[in-house]
């Protein structure tokens, strides 16, 4: 009787076998994360693309861009969040009321709104943002070119007491005004792209760029502050808005701590640049090569500047 025997595979065999599966997964999953942040790069256009509708609702009722209050706040019936807006009190009137500088109405506003302002409103975040806890806002508010809030030149420059941007006053152009950028929200370990940082202060603002632009985040002297994006119900430098004094991708910082002269950037984890929406509703990705001068007059509402993204 004649016994056949199956032969397995050698060790030689299974190792080559392994090194092969090992190479198609080190190819495939790189793939794999490149797909997945398409799809989370397409999502926060669309978040984008719905804020502009929002925005353009609202100037539509009202006759100006939201002012005298965080505008996502006043955004929030347009969004089909009604009930968020309804659990929300408006410490700052719409026209006129208190000064930025009151750190006591500040911190009343925070505490009176912590409920609405720990739901997560999806349109306000950005998927590549969701995995950090902290992240409540991907897209500020542009408060302009300046180096001060709230006299900026930007859609929200006036701040919670400044005029109301309408758009007669946008003399730049409605497709060369940025409304709303993008940048990386959350707090966490310190993160150029994410968070704020503190070069010494300075008055001018010159002098301010130059020590943010050549600031090393490695070092003690640019400590960080705290992330950018970690409420949508305030509106102040890193909290709701950002300005247009740095270029895409570059460091935030704040005036030796003061956060009412900074340079609040906008960013993304995109890749190499980040989505802005124009005040006529046209949500694109902005490149960070745009040249600063570019960059500086799409924050201005009245500039008289004649630039446009390409």
């Amino acid at each position: 009787m004649y016994h056949t025997y199956r032969r397995g595979f050698s060790l030689i065999e299974l190792a080559v076998v392994l090194g092969i599966l090992a190479l198609v997964a080190a190819l495939l999953l790189p793939a794999l994360g490149m797909a997945r942040e398409s799809a989370r790069r397409v999502a926060c256009l669309n978040n984008m693309k719905q804020l502009g509708i929002a925005l353009n609702n609202y100037i539509a009722i009202d006759g100006h861009a939201p002012m005298g209050a965080s505008p996502h706040v006043l955004l929030l019936p347009h969004l089909e969040q009604m009930q968020v807006y309804n659990s929300i009190n408006l410490v700052w009137p719409r026209r006129g009321g208190l000064k930025n500088s009151d750190a006591e109405t500040i911190t009343g506003w925070l505490r009176r709104n912590n409920t609405a302002d720990g739901i997560i409103i999806s349109a306000y975040v950005c998927p590549s943002n969701m995995g950090d806890k902290a992240a409540r806002l991907s897209y500020p508010g542009n408060a302009g070119d300046g180096f001060k809030q709230p006299d900026s030149q930007g859609v929200f420059g006036g701040g919670r007491t400044g005029a109301a941007t309408t758009l007669a006053s946008v003399t730049d152009g409605l497709g060369n005004t940025v409304a709303f950028a993008e940048w990386v929200a959350g707090e966490g370990r310190p993160d150029p792209l994410k968070h704020v940082y503190s070069p010494t202060v300075t008055l001018n603002r010159e002098e301010f760029v130059s020590k943010c632009v050549n600031l090393d985040p490695a070092t003690v002297a640019a400590w960080s502050l705290f992330g950018k994006g970690t409420t949508w119900t305030e509106f102040s430098y890193a909290r709701g808005c950002y300005n247009h004094l740095q270029s895409i991708n570059r460091l935030s910082c704040s005036n030796g701590g003061n956060m009412l002269t900074a340079a609040i950037t906008a960013g993304s984890r995109h890749g190499d640049g980040a989505h802005v929406l124009f005040l006529d509703g046209r949500a694109t990705f902005a490149k960070a090569s745009t040249s600063p001068p570019v960059w500086h007059a799409l924050g201005s509402v009245a500039g008289g500047e004649s630039a446009r993204l390409d």
